[in-house]
Protein backbone atom coordinates (compact mmCIF):
# COMPACT_ATOMS: atom_id res chain seq x y z
CA UNK A 1 0.00 0.00 0.00
CA UNK A 2 2.66 2.46 1.01
CA UNK A 3 5.69 3.05 -1.13
CA UNK A 4 9.13 2.96 0.42
CA UNK A 5 10.91 6.29 0.75
CA UNK A 6 13.82 6.65 -1.65
CA UNK A 7 17.14 5.65 -0.10
CA UNK A 8 19.33 7.39 -2.67
CA UNK A 9 20.71 4.10 -3.89
CA UNK A 10 20.49 3.13 -7.53
CA UNK A 11 19.41 -0.33 -8.62
CA UNK A 12 22.24 -2.85 -8.92
CA UNK A 13 24.04 -2.63 -12.26
CA UNK A 14 22.79 0.84 -13.14
CA UNK A 15 24.86 3.88 -14.03
CA UNK A 16 23.65 7.27 -12.83
CA UNK A 17 24.29 10.61 -14.51
CA UNK A 18 24.78 13.15 -11.74
CA UNK A 19 25.44 16.88 -11.71
CA UNK A 20 28.56 18.25 -10.07
CA UNK A 21 29.74 21.85 -10.48
CA UNK A 22 27.90 22.25 -13.78
CA UNK A 23 29.39 19.04 -15.24
CA UNK A 24 27.95 15.54 -15.77
CA UNK A 25 29.96 12.73 -14.19
CA UNK A 26 28.76 9.14 -14.12
CA UNK A 27 28.47 7.18 -10.87
CA UNK A 28 28.11 3.42 -10.51
CA UNK A 29 29.26 0.36 -8.59
CA UNK A 30 30.96 -2.64 -10.11
CA UNK A 31 32.45 -5.64 -8.28
CA UNK A 32 31.83 -3.92 -4.95
CA UNK A 33 33.76 -0.77 -5.91
CA UNK A 34 32.30 2.68 -6.44
CA UNK A 35 33.37 4.43 -9.64
CA UNK A 36 33.06 7.99 -10.90
CA UNK A 37 33.82 8.88 -14.49
CA UNK A 38 33.98 12.40 -15.80
CA UNK A 39 32.62 12.42 -19.32
CA UNK A 40 33.76 16.00 -19.88
CA UNK A 41 30.32 17.37 -20.72
CA UNK A 42 28.52 20.44 -19.40
CA UNK A 43 25.10 20.12 -17.77
CA UNK A 44 23.02 21.06 -20.83
CA UNK A 45 20.35 19.08 -22.69
CA UNK A 46 22.73 17.86 -25.41
CA UNK A 47 25.41 17.01 -22.85
CA UNK A 48 22.89 15.12 -20.74
CA UNK A 49 21.81 13.02 -23.76
CA UNK A 50 25.41 12.12 -24.56
CA UNK A 51 26.09 11.26 -20.90
CA UNK A 52 22.99 9.03 -20.85
CA UNK A 53 24.26 7.24 -23.96
CA UNK A 54 27.64 6.65 -22.29
CA UNK A 55 25.86 5.38 -19.14
CA UNK A 56 23.80 2.89 -21.17
CA UNK A 57 26.99 1.70 -22.92
CA UNK A 58 28.64 1.01 -19.55
CA UNK A 59 25.52 -0.83 -18.32
CA UNK A 60 25.48 -3.00 -21.45
CA UNK A 61 29.17 -3.80 -21.03
CA UNK A 62 28.60 -4.82 -17.39
CA UNK A 63 25.70 -7.10 -18.39
CA UNK A 64 27.55 -8.68 -21.33
CA UNK A 65 30.80 -9.21 -19.44
CA UNK A 66 32.77 -6.72 -21.56
CA UNK A 67 33.30 -4.15 -18.80
CA UNK A 68 36.73 -2.49 -18.93
CA UNK A 69 37.87 -2.33 -15.29
CA UNK A 70 40.60 0.17 -16.18
CA UNK A 71 37.78 2.54 -17.29
CA UNK A 72 39.96 3.74 -20.19
CA UNK A 73 37.27 2.68 -22.65
CA UNK A 74 34.74 5.03 -21.07
CA UNK A 75 36.82 8.12 -20.40
CA UNK A 76 36.68 10.87 -23.02
CA UNK A 77 39.51 11.06 -25.49
CA UNK A 78 41.14 14.46 -25.26
CA UNK A 79 40.36 16.54 -28.31
CA UNK A 80 43.14 18.91 -27.32
CA UNK A 81 46.01 16.53 -27.86
CA UNK A 82 49.03 18.62 -28.63
CA UNK A 83 51.71 17.09 -30.75
CA UNK A 84 55.10 17.53 -29.18
CA UNK A 85 57.33 19.66 -31.39
CA UNK A 86 60.25 18.02 -33.12
CA UNK A 87 63.25 19.47 -31.31
CA UNK A 88 65.96 17.44 -32.99
CA UNK A 89 68.69 19.77 -34.27
CA UNK A 90 68.76 20.28 -38.01
CA UNK A 91 72.03 20.19 -39.86
CA UNK A 92 73.07 23.61 -41.07
CA UNK A 93 73.85 23.50 -44.80
CA UNK A 94 77.32 24.43 -45.90
CA UNK A 95 77.87 27.37 -48.18
CA UNK A 96 79.10 25.06 -50.94
CA UNK A 97 75.80 23.12 -50.74
CA UNK A 98 73.78 26.29 -51.16
CA UNK A 99 75.63 27.28 -54.36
Amino acid sequence: MYSKPPTGEAPKGSVQVITSHGRLPLRFRFAGERHYISVGLPDRPEGRKLAEMKARKIELDMISGNFDQTLAKYKPQSSLKVASPDITPKATPRLSELW
